[in-house]
């Protein structure tokens, strides 16, 4: 798989890309409060922090709340579900 997004812009580590979408196949076997949250990051502009073996891209959401608790997610998409930010 090809390092590039939905409009076959080449994707780097470090880049910003909108998700455009998260996918059932990655999300079907998952409980459904944490597919609930995955589907949450749909629209949202996160960091590629990784491009693995496959071409796939990790993105990372790191979240603290007021009471200091840290919430830590990482998961990949493929490249055409993203669309890098300029």
């Amino acid at each position: 798989m090809n390092p590039y997004d939905c409009n076959g812009v080449e994707i780097k580590v470090g880049d910003k890309v909108k998700i455009l979408r998260i996918t059932n196949e990655l999300i079907h076997d998952l409980p459904k409060s944490d597919q609930v949250a995955l589907r949450g990051y749909e629209g949202k502009i996160m960091k590629v922090c990784e491009i693995d073996s496959w071409g796939c891209m990790w993105v990372e959401s790191v979240e603290t709340f007021t009471d200091g608790v840290r919430d830590y997610r990482s998961f990949c998409l493929e490249p055409t579900d993203l669309e890098k930010m300029f």
